[in-house]
């Protein structure tokens, strides 16, 4: 590693003398062993500290003193060997593994103007190095750069010697580890807007981690729904709990609830507004926690905070929420929340749908629709990134050619079905006030056809083409289902869109594994944790839509098929398969009521 020397320039004049030269020598020589010579650390850790040299410039001399090296209070330092100096090649990510582990963090001294730093992040097998220059960090070529400022450095290297703070060791703290880059917000809950990212931090590269600093939402912290960590800047922020691994004394960590809490003790119907007016769009389950958004202006209804836009409220005189909450502390600490319009009353029992008969529905193109315009402008479908302007159709579609039925033409009669489906419906779906149409347009705008699809399922979400969000799915048999234009496949298709849209609209909505639909262990992650019709994943709204179109309580028309028994088996077959897509807390056994597929409502 090439450094600032830190001896005056030697500058000779031809009439000096001899005398004079060897008293100049002599001081300097005493100057340089007072400068250089450091005294070994207290905390003697006896390990082989090593680093790759920086390809930094040496600075030329100045007038400005060049800053005492350290050791000053509360920092410790060790002999990193003549491999710092010589320009050795030498395993610098040992150097950050090494000291990490031991728990060391520190941070630069401002009137320090140039020194080398090292950090080791939660990337195996990544480190990084910077120079600091006249007060800013800069990159030296060859080191891979990192996203994280460096405010807070794990060790540094100055003439010779690697230093830390002992001020900043922190084995003995809360922490928090996690794999993935996660979201974090300005405040616990989804009202509070996501402000940031969280940077992938590993457990096992060392005893750092996230900083924990609270949490909200539970009677400690293994119950809670939000943590607040410190990010790299050590600004608080708030990330969702269960996104990643708490290690150390968590016991410690204070609440910092801003809004009352419950836990349900027993099943409790949840309506989608502040009355019995409103329809029961599902029941909390035992165990749940959540927080108290709102309540009405007369308080006699509490609104709970779900995972979206929805609307769940509960009777403010509920055993649950009086045993837990004082009426003060409501009045005190719970805004008034508008009450949403009231839904569209049931016909018969069932949502009356924007379809009288799904058959006849299915056999007009989409393009000669009347509001083709519209729902072909806010889904737009691209073949392989390149948007389709001509999606050639015939009627009646059920006796197209299989071939020129194609997965352009199908993927536009799943969103013109979704368009009319979503009348009435708003109001009466457990995950978002909208309707079911303008919530998937809000999430996603189009799908995105490739040819050669090469993952093992059968859609993902999403790519991304002009500011708009695209699901993603296979553009030919080969590689997918063959579209066909049948009720079944139709909404079978449907269920595919919304289960999609569902992870643009939450956040780390990954899937995991364990549950019974897996083929196998080696393949791609099939399963959501549990089916909680308040708050469901993806695999959650597929089974909540097919179950209720099998019931017919979603009425699209089936029951008015002259041939519907087949029909409404398959949808209902498909329903029962999801629950084999939860790893524990199944929803019930979808059944088909009588009248099958609904009442027919056609005029």
């Amino acid at each position: 590693m090439k450094t600032t020397d830190l001896k005056e320039p030697s500058i000779f004049h031809h009439r000096i003398s001899v005398v004079s030269l060897a008293l100049i020598v002599l001081v300097a020589t005493i100057c340089w062993l007072l400068r250089t010579s450091q005294p070994a650390s207290a905390n003697d850790m006896s390990i082989d500290v090593m680093a790759q040299p920086s390809t930094g410039a040496t600075s030329a001399p100045t007038s400005t003193p060049v800053p005492e090296a350290p050791p000053f209070d509360g920092w410790d330092s060790v002999a990193c060997g003549h491999t710092c100096m010589d320009g050795a090649k030498v395993d610098n990510q040992l150097l950050a593994a090494r000291l990490i582990t031991l728990g060391f963090s520190g941070k630069i001294p401002d009137n320090w103007d140039e020194l080398t730093t090292r950090q080791k992040i939660g990337i195996p097998g990544v480190t990084f190095t910077r120079r600091r220059i006249n007060g800013q960090f800069v990159d030296i070529p060859g080191f891979v750069s990192s996203y994280t400022p460096f405010k807070d450095i794990s060790v540094f290297i100055y003439n010779n010697r690697v230093y830390w703070n002992n001020d900043w060791l922190i084995r003995d703290r809360p922490r928090f580890f996690n794999t993935n880059a996660i979201s974090f917000r300005d405040g616990p809950g989804e009202s509070h807007p996501v402000i940031g990212e969280l940077a992938p931090y590993l457990e096992g590269i060392g005893d750092l981690g996230y900083k924990v600093t609270g949490y909200a939402g539970g009677h400690n912290i293994t119950e809670a729904q939000w943590i607040e960590v410190r990010d790299w800047y050590d600004e608080p922020v708030w990330i969702e709990a269960g996104s990643g691994k708490l290690i150390g004394p968590i016991g410690t960590v204070p609440v910092l609830d801003e809004v009352p809490s419950i836990d349900l003790t027993r099943p409790l119907q949840v309506r989608s507004g502040p009355g019995s007016e409103y329809p029961v769009i599902g029941a909390a389950r035992i165990g749940s926690h959540y927080h108290l958004c709102g309540q009405n202006d007369a308080t006699t209804w509490i609104k709970l905070c779900g995972k979206g836009d929805q609307e769940l409220w509960i009777p403010a005189n509920d055993p649950t929420i009086s045993a837990q909450m004082k009426t003060t502390d409501r009045t005190n600490y719970l805004p008034i929340e508008p009450a949403p319009e009231l839904p569209v009353p049931l016909v018969q029992g069932t949502i009356k749908t924007g379809i009288e008969n799904i058959q006849q529905f299915l056999d007009t193109c989409p393009q000669n629709d009347p509001n083709y315009g519209i729902f072909s402008k806010d889904f737009v479908v691209r073949l392989d990134g390149t948007i389709l302007t001509a999606i050639p159709c015939s009627e009646p579609v059920s006796e197209m050619p299989a071939d020129e039925y194609t997965w352009p033409l199908h993927s536009m009669q799943i969103v013109r079905t979704i368009y009319y489906l979503s009348e009435n419906t708003q109001g009466y779906l457990p995950w978002t006030s909208s309707s079911l149409y303008d919530w998937l347009v809000a999430n996603v705008q189009g799908i995105n056809l490739q040819t050669n699809f090469l993952y093992d399922y059968l859609a993902y979400c999403c790519d991304y083409y002009g500011g708009r969000t695209y699901l993603t799915a296979p553009a030919s048999a080969d590689d997918g289902l063959l579209p066909v234009p049948e009720t079944s496949h139709i909404i079978d298709g449907v269920s595919l869109f919304i289960h999609e849209a569902r992870h643009a609209d939450i956040e780390n909505s990954y899937h995991i594994h364990g549950c019974a639909a897996e083929q196998r262990p080696d393949g791609p992650a099939s399963c959501d944790l549990q089916y909680d019709v308040l708050m469901p994943g993806a695999f959650g709204v597929e089974y909540w839509l097919d179950s209720n179109v099998a019931s017919g309580y979603l009425n699209i028309g089936i029951g008015c098929m002259p041939s519907k028994s087949s029909v409404i088996v398959w949808i209902r077959d498909a329903a029962n398969w999801l629950r084999s897509n939860f790893v524990r807390d199944l929803p019930p056994v979808a059944t088909v009521n009588w009248p099958v597929g609904g009442p027919c409502l056609a005029p």
